[in-house]
């Protein structure tokens, strides 16, 4: 819905294609413009990225690096080094956990969802395994700038452990629970930060 006039452009999806095969840099511009549309969109929902919009949002925009994966594909491992933080673009993922002798779900994560802080902010292995359910495009944020991001913005830092300490509580409980008393995972609401 449009709030006052406006003048808009429409290329039919064939001839952007034929243009973009013609001049290589069409079809970059294009890129380019669709990843900062869906960043910004998911920036703006996002409660822990929201304050980067406006004024740092290009700065952050160039910190994050596109990854793909496939169904199955594991974005971390339970127990490595975590790398960075991902911020998920379009698809699911599953977060895992071992309990002993069997592999809990601790929860299905999906766009606008950040995984791999809690291992960045306590400096410690990668709690547990996230393996994306379908395709699945993220933004990574490499540990040296996930570092100088919250150690400049200690609202950021403050935020992040608040719901670090909360998912690590859901997730005792979760552990915790009686595998025969239906299942690893209540709801699919559930989401888990590592």
């Amino acid at each position: 819905t449009a709030f006052s006039e406006v003048d808009g452009l429409e290329v039919p999806f064939p001839v952007l294609l034929g243009l973009a095969q013609r001049r290589p840099g069409v079809a970059d511009a294009t890129q380019r413009f669709t990843r900062q549309r869906m960043v910004k969109g998911i920036m703006l929902r996002s409660p822990l990225l929201r304050s980067f919009y406006p004024d740092r949002f290009e700065e952050l925009l160039n910190l994050l690096s596109p990854r793909n994966f496939a169904a199955g594909d594991s974005l971390m491992q339970e127990g490595d080094a975590g790398e960075g933080l991902h911020v998920v673009l379009s698809g699911e993922v599953d977060v895992f956990r071992w309990n002993g002798q069997r592999q809990v779900r601790l929860a299905r994560l999906g766009q606008g969802e950040v995984i791999g802080e809690i291992s960045l902010l306590d400096e410690g292995p990668v709690s547990a395994t996230v393996s994306a359910r379908e395709h699945v495009q993220t933004l990574f944020l490499p540990r040296q700038h996930f570092h100088r991001l919250v150690a400049e913005r200690p609202s950021l830092q403050r935020d992040l452990q608040v719901l670090a300490e909360t998912r690590r509580m859901e997730n005792m409980i979760l552990l915790q629970q009686d595998p025969d008393d239906g299942g690893d995972l209540p709801t699919d609401e559930y989401e888990v930060l590592l």
